[in-house]
């Protein structure tokens, strides 16, 4: 059973970028796994790590928080 822990999502526009922070009361971080194509489910990871121009991690007193920052500039 899958259970959401996700306590706040915050997007903010910072010059040219948009940032995503999401604050998750989980205390587990999350790890980008190898590409499987039969997989099913589990790539949100991937995709915001290809998609964005930084990604961090950092462990709160309860739980954690991401930071993704920016689209990648594909043109």
């Amino acid at each position: 059973m899958l259970t959401c822990t996700v306590a706040v999502v915050m997007l903010r526009v910072a010059g040219d970028r948009v940032e995503v922070i999401v604050w998750g009361s989980d205390p587990v971080l999350p790890v980008a796994r190898a590409a499987e194509a039969g997989r099913v489910g589990q790539h949100g990871l991937e995709i915001v790590m290809a998609v964005s121009q930084g990604f961090e991690v950092q462990q709160e007193l309860v739980g954690k928080r991401i930071n993704s920052g920016g689209l990648q500039d594909q043109g």
